[in-house]
């Protein structure tokens, strides 16, 4: 009865037959009393179908049945079936308010209980390395998987999302479509609001552009606005430009981030200009976005003058065809060819922004020889000024932490003075050197490098919990406007694959990192930072003495893991890291 329900092709009315009352045979019933009978059962049935998986998927405590009964609703493609769903969104977001101070209180008892602090060097005999007494250690682990037990809680909540996502994309039926839209426009929930813009940048439906576009223009709370320039420009290049330029015009800059970028993916003229035309009224961040974007729709790259990329525009077709690139989705504009510009770089990749965090990796292998020392075109002396010391032409040392914070020094140095920029030192945990963003003056500067130069090496590779805290997400919901002092950046070095912390599997951190970022739309850039060749790493140190456990210990890499699928596995952790959050990756 169901299959007959949603095809409605099985038993159609007779076609009406010439002469007699209007309407007359029009309203006759099927032939087959058996047919009209299951088309008159069938509704009904259908509705309690989609009623029962909709309790399902709003009550039940296994977040797999749930996921499953959003799929079962999706299949019934029926404006009950949206208003079961958005039934379903609602209850998922209301789960993870829910969870978000019983995380925050996890990690308030993790940062009280103060691991660092409660380390102590192990003799020689004892291999070396940091232990801790084993009281210690069963309190620290006990706080460690509360932490890790409520954030796998909150993502399988966010894997029910989707889910829920994926069903409403799927929608084809006119009032299905219909009823998603008008939801989309007087849901009073932004979560539900925003979801709904994501599920639609793949529904089909000529009145589907506009709706999103309204929300663009209209909506009150800046992550739904965001989500709709992100469908529009997903969806068909035909969708004009003029739907999104509104976004340009936006008082929040994660609303203007994924306007530029759906421009670029349109290759439309007109599109394109106001691009280039973003590189006058833009700064930072955003004119990088803009000409990033242009470059990746274009496959060429004109610099920072909107009146070299206006000119050539005009003697382009329009739209453009994709551009001839193995990889027209990676930006590739070049700052050499900005004007009267000097960029900082870490270790090649740009510092454009003018709100950043850098992550540092300070964990024990860094103190291994690096591969990479520095190139010749990059060691020259930074005459810094104003009472700050000026940076060697060359790392101080050849471990890695040596050239990582040469480099970083080098960037902290070259700082206009309207950036504010925060670090943070990772290993087992982590250490910012200041709470917030801090404007680059000369004295933050020094105070910046005395930080850098006060830190040793040591310990295991904690990295989604500082990444946690830089996109300012801990334990509190994407805020519906940004503040100018948001960051809008992050950069990450390190070395090794995650091994520890509320979230240590790779796989995992890009899941988590994607959903959290989702609002945000904060650029992340990663550096692996590789071993030089023939170094050869010391055996595993011996079991910890019964008086003291190493509470990190680095699981040694297996015995057929050799350093160079170490760097494989490693770099393409980060690469994707990067390219799922709009940022750039090198290797070195």
């Amino acid at each position: 009865m169901t299959r007959i329900m949603e095809r409605g092709t099985e038993s159609s009315p007779r076609p009406p037959k010439t002469g007699g009352p209007p309407g007359r045979h029009a309203m006759m019933p099927p032939a087959s009393p058996a047919a009209f009978l299951a088309l008159l059962l069938a509704a009904p049935a259908a509705e309690r179908s989609v009623e029962h998986h909709r309790k399902t998927l709003v009550a039940s405590p296994d977040p797999a049945v749930r996921r499953e009964a959003a799929a079962a609703i999706g299949e019934a493609n029926s404006k009950e079936a949206v208003a079961a769903l958005v039934d379903g969104c609602r209850a998922v977001d209301e789960r993870i308010v829910r969870l978000l101070p019983e995380k925050a209180k996890a990690l308030e008892e993790l940062e009280t209980f103060g691991l660092s602090r409660k380390l102590k060097p192990a003799s020689p005999a004892a291999g070396g390395g940091l232990v801790i007494d084993r009281a210690q250690y069963d309190q620290y682990q006990a706080l460690l998987q509360r932490a890790q037990d409520v954030e796998t809680r909150i993502m399988a909540e966010e894997e029910v999302r989707r889910a829920v996502i994926a069903a409403l994309a799927a929608m084809t039926d006119e009032a299905a479509v219909a009823r998603m839209l008008a939801e989309m426009k007087a849901s009073r929930l932004w979560g539900v609001r925003s979801a709904l813009c994501e599920a639609a940048a793949r529904v089909p439906g000529d009145a589907v552009p506009p709706a999103i576009a309204d929300r663009l223009a209209r909506d009150s709370d800046a992550r739904v606005r965001g989500a709709a320039a992100a469908a529009l420009g997903a969806r068909d290049p035909a969708v004009g430009p003029a739907l999104l330029l509104p976004g340009l015009k936006d008082t929040d800059w994660r609303v203007r981030v994924e306007t530029l970028k759906a421009l670029g993916l349109l290759r439309r003229r007109e599109g394109l200009d106001a691009l280039a035309e973003a590189l006058r009224t833009e700064e930072g961040r955003l004119r990088a976005e803009a000409r990033d974007a242009l470059v990746r729709a274009t496959g060429v790259d004109k610099g920072d003058s909107p009146d070299a990329w206006k000119i050539w525009l005009q003697s382009q077709p329009d739209p453009l065809p994709p551009p001839d690139s193995p990889d027209p989705s990676a930006p590739v504009a070049d700052p050499a060819l900005a004007p009267n510009v000097t960029v900082a770089k870490l270790y090649g990749i740009p510092v454009q922004s003018k709100r950043v965090v850098f992550l540092l990796d300070r964990s024990g292998s860094m103190s291994e020889p690096a591969a990479y020392q520095g190139e010749a075109d990059e060691t020259a002396v930074v005459k810094s000024g104003r009472g700050l010391p000026p940076i060697p032409p060359r790392p101080a040392g050849g471990r890695k932490w040596d050239v990582a914070t040469w480099e970083l020094s080098r960037v902290i140095l070259r700082l206009p003075d309207e950036t504010a920029f925060n670090i943070i030192c990772f290993d087992h945990e982590h250490v910012a050197w200041q709470r917030s963003l801090t404007q680059a003056t000369p004295a933050a500067k020094k105070s910046a490098l005395d930080f850098l130069n006060a830190i040793k090496p040591a310990g295991g590779t904690n990295l989604y919990d500082p990444l946690e805290r830089a996109l300012g997400a801990g334990a509190v919901l994407p805020p519906p406007k940004a503040g100018p002092d948001d960051v809008d950046t992050v950069y990450i070095v390190t070395d090794g694959l995650p091994n520890l912390g509320q979230i240590p599997d790779p796989r995992t951190i890009l899941d988590k990192v994607r959903a959290l970022n989702r609002h945000r739309r904060i650029a992340i850039h990663t550096v692996w930072v590789g071993i030089a060749p023939g170094t050869v790493r010391p055996p595993p140190p011996p079991p910890p003495p019964a008086t003291g456990l190493d509470p990190n210990p680095p699981p040694p890499p297996p015995p057929t893991i050799t350093p160079e699928q170490e760097r494989e596995v490693g770099e393409l952790f980060l690469r994707l890291l990067a390219e799922q959050n709009g940022g750039r990756f090198v290797s070195r």
